[in-house]
């Protein structure tokens, strides 16, 4: 089982944990990225900013220092993005 960021992901995968919790965890929750939700990112902002989100059909853009906090199973994809 490999695990990245959102930050990193590229491709799918499958919401495990987060780091932090409080206000970040609950904004994440009401968004509907929680531990065993389905993400897929579909593009990035310039600079890596915001960074778009497929989740439960809904389209959700969240800040790259957000998308940190969220680590993820890899599903397809090569789970990484480039460096």
């Amino acid at each position: 089982m490999r695990t990245v960021r959102l930050s990193d992901l590229k491709g799918e995968g499958v919401v495990l944990t987060f780091d932090r919790d409080g206000t970040l965890r609950r904004r994440l929750v009401s968004f509907g990225i929680y531990p065993g939700a389905r993400v897929r990112v579909i593009r990035r902002g310039p600079f890596g900013n915001p960074i778009e989100v497929m989740v439960g059909g809904s389209l959700v853009a969240v800040r790259e220092d957000t998308a940190r906090a969220v680590v993820v199973r890899v599903e397809n994809g090569d789970g990484e993005k480039e460096a």
